[in-house]
């Protein structure tokens, strides 16, 4: 397996989790998630639109193409926000080790489905006992990686405190369940996509469009576009506006490794960068995140869950 793809991989994950700080410093600029999300998806289209032009020469398939698509291969750019969304929102309250630990798992479980029952036109896999056991290791991770620290946590906490920490915490841990189900979902659709037009990128092109698209929609109808607007009149550091580039490089060199180091790997690879750098940033708190100093268990938890993982996607 050749190294760069390998260093490439890891790079993804750095990328990916990167963004979801930066974006979560962004809204605190933009002061509304909806408009930090749609400046996120609109410099990261901006990218797409450059490669697209400089890969294939033209932005898009012809209408006919489009149009024998099944509707459901045009959920990638909806799944997208609420991805950018949630990681904007979760994020803030409940650290970088658990907003990238949680959505393994939801990633995981998702993808099993999706392949036992061939959702998105996907080629049906028998569900193995080398796949359950990786699901339970992953469980045992989540276990090390969440809910200990969580209850160490509580330990420390006044009755009152406690129930309002825990009632709160577990919502935005669901709320990053069900991005993890979305991580999973999306590239089997613009896979799908990018098959049926004969071209990745302009998959990956037309998936952000339609996400900035009804971001722009959900903004005007929330009357939130003056914050779109006073957040590029305010001053910020330049990195502020980086996430939606970072989202998008994502998705180029998603395309451009998987074919040659397999999904499974390349699924294995984005994992470890996104724990290395999350473990980073929480720990010091990078980027103007706030410090929350990462346990011994959270790190066992994050290798447990690595090892779950790598059954699942490599076995």
């Amino acid at each position: 397996m050749n190294f760069l793809f390998i260093l490439l991989g890891v790079l993804c994950g750095v990328m990916i989790f990167t963004q979801t700080t930066i974006n979560s410093q962004l809204r605190e600029h933009a002061e509304s998630p909806y408009a930090s999300s749609l400046i996120s998806f609109l410099f990261g289209t901006a990218l797409l639109l450059l490669l697209t032009i400089i890969i294939e020469g033209h932005l898009f398939p012809s209408i006919e193409t489009l149009q024998s698509m099944e509707w459901w291969a045009y959920l990638g750019g909806a799944l997208g926000i609420y991805v950018v969304l949630s990681a904007i929102l979760v994020f803030p309250r409940i650290g970088g080790v658990q907003t990238v630990a949680i959505p393994i798992f939801g990633q995981m479980l998702m993808s099993l489905l999706i392949d036992y029952f061939g959702w998105f036109a996907m080629d049906k896999r028998p569900l193995s006992l080398i796949n359950i056991l990786g699901l339970i290791i992953l469980v045992i991770g989540i276990v090390f990686t969440v809910i200990l620290p969580d209850y160490h946590e509580k330990k420390h906490l006044a009755t009152a405190e406690k129930h309002m920490k825990k009632s709160g915490k577990l919502f935005w841990q669901i709320l990053a369940l069900l991005s993890g189900f979305c991580l999973a979902i999306q590239p089997a659709v613009n896979g799908h996509l990018g098959i049926g037009i004969s071209s990745g990128i302009q998959a990956a092109l037309i998936s952000f469009l339609i996400g900035t698209i009804l971001l722009i929609a959900i903004n005007v109808i929330l009357k939130q576009m003056t914050s779109v607007k006073m957040a590029f009149q305010k001053k910020a550091p330049w990195w502020f506006y980086m996430g939606g580039f970072l989202g998008a490089l994502y998705v180029f060199f998603a395309l451009v490794i998987t074919p040659e180091i397999g999904t499974g790997a390349f699924v294995i690879f984005v994992l470890i960068g996104q724990m290395i750098v999350s473990l980073l940033i929480d720990n010091y708190g990078l980027l103007r995140s706030r410090v929350r100093k990462v346990s011994m268990i959270q790190i066992i938890g994050l290798i447990v869950m690595l090892i779950g993982a790598g059954i699942v996607k490599l076995i």
